[in-house]
């Protein structure tokens, strides 16, 4: 199971044709800085959970604290973070992993707590998103 954003803003449906390309840039923008920050959350230091020891690897591993993103072990979460056209003026962003979603929500049982890497990340994108939308509407109006 994945962890699935959908960006679309629907005023952004109801700009003029003129300013679609603007606008397809700037969901485009948001998409790819979700991403990139999801990734970015997952790469950055410190953790502060507990610290593994593995057979598969010389160096032991600190997994992230509960709250934290979750911390980086084979890169495979990382990896599969990818943004995509779904549509008019509408991108996903997609963290592909079986667990991506038990990372971000925590798990039904309760045993593993939310590990929140792409709602942060997208609440980030999102401000500078809507300040983009909001000088290109302004400018609209100044026509």
């Amino acid at each position: 199971m994945a962890v699935t954003v959908r960006l679309t803003n629907r005023l952004a449906l109801q700009i003029p044709a003129a300013l679609e390309s603007q606008a397809e840039a700037l969901v485009e923008g948001a998409a790819r800085s979700t991403a990139a920050r999801a990734a970015e959350k997952v790469l950055d230091p410190p953790k502060t959970g507990r610290i593994y020891k593995s057979k598969r690897k010389p160096s032991p591993h600190q997994a992230s604290a509960p709250g934290e993103a979750p911390a980086n072990w084979t890169g495979a979460l990382v990896l599969s973070i990818t943004a995509r056209k779904a549509g008019k003026l509408a991108w996903e962003v997609r963290a592909g992993t079986p667990y991506a979603r038990r990372l971000e929500f925590g798990s039904a049982s309760g045993k593993v707590a939310p590990r929140p890497f792409m709602l942060p990340a997208l609440a980030e994108a999102g401000e500078e998103f809507e300040r983009g939308m909001r000088l290109m509407l302004r400018r609209l109006g100044e026509r």
